[in-house]
C-alpha cells in the first residue's frame, strides 16, 4: 500500500495535520527554551564581569595605603 492511498483517507489527513501542528509547537517551544538559555548565560556572564570589576576596584582603591607600610624598608628589612 502506498502512502498516497493513505492521504486519501480523511483520518490520515487529520493525523498528518495534527502531527504538523505538534511539530510546529515543539519547535517553537525549543526556540523559546534556547533563547531563555542564551539570556540566562548572558546574564550570568554580565554578573561575573560586574563582580570582577568590583573586585578589581576594591583592590586598586587601597593599594597605596597598604604599600605605604613598606616604603621605607630596604631589601633585608
Amino acid at each position: 500500500m502506498s502512502w498516497l492511498v493513505l492521504l486519501k483517507s480523511k483520518l490520515a489527513r487529520w493525523a498528518l495535520g495534527a502531527a504538523a501542528i505538534a511539530l510546529t509547537v515543539m519547535s517553537a517551544i525549543g526556540l523559546i527554551r534556547r533563547n531563555e538559555r542564551e539570556r540566562f548565560r548572558r546574564d550570568q556572564q554580565e554578573q561575573d564581569y560586574e563582580n570582577a570589576d568590583s573586585i578589581r576596584r576594591n583592590v586598586e582603591r587601597d593599594r597605596d595605603e597598604r604599600m605605604r607600610d613598606y616604603e621605607d624598608r630596604g631589601f633585608r628589612d
